[in-house]
């Protein structure tokens, strides 16, 4: 018992250090997925440095599972066509239409929440946003390595806990952005 005791008690730096390190590294993905993927590509609110976005993608890569082709092209119609069609029976997130567990599920069918249509990725995505670098392109290819980083850090910084913090992270990051990007937001007004 001894083993499993010391195996489980294993950690680098004390845990309300590394709580408040987790605080912090989760809003900083949050706060890159806004700024890069949401206001940069999807809205066009402004123009990042090549460099910068280069450190913005890493940061996605070793935190979430988001890269794989077309990806980013389908994200930016998603909200473009979500604002021109808000509260609509056409708007692929409302929560007027759609209720938070339908959100969470991301079928790709029609009818389904989230589903953008072929054409609508057309006519409203913007491929040019889809960045085609070395870097990215083994981003993409390696799309589920790149988390491995990020557990790999948790588990010697915080041992058992830092691991099972590493495995879940990606899934609220997920969850919790469409709960409350997509349905807390839109439901309150």
């Amino acid at each position: 018992m001894g083993i499993l005791t010391n195996l489980l008690d294993w950690h680098c730096i004390p845990y309300t250090w590394g709580f408040i390190l987790m605080f912090f590294y989760t809003r900083s993905i949050f706060f890159t997925y806004s700024l890069y993927w949401h206001r940069s590509c999807a809205h066009k609110h402004f123009s990042i440095h090549p460099g910068f976005q280069h450190v913005l993608r890493f940061w996605l890569w070793i935190n979430t599972t988001l890269w794989f082709q077309g990806h980013l092209t389908r994200f930016t119609a998603e909200p473009t066509s979500h604002h021109i069609k808000a509260d609509t029976e056409l708007d692929p997130f409302t929560p007027k239409k759609f209720s938070l567990m339908e959100l969470f599920t991301y079928e790709h069918r029609p009818g389904a929440a989230r589903y953008i249509a072929s054409e609508d990725v057309e006519k409203y995505g913007d491929p040019t946003v889809e960045p085609n670098d070395n870097a990215t392109l083994f981003y993409k290819k390696h799309q589920y390595e790149g988390v491995w980083i990020s557990r790999f850090f948790w588990t010697i910084l915080l041992g058992p806990i830092g691991f099972i913090y590493s495995m879940l992270l990606p899934y609220f990051i997920q969850y919790f952005g469409t709960f409350v990007g997509d349905y807390f937001w839109h439901k309150i007004g």
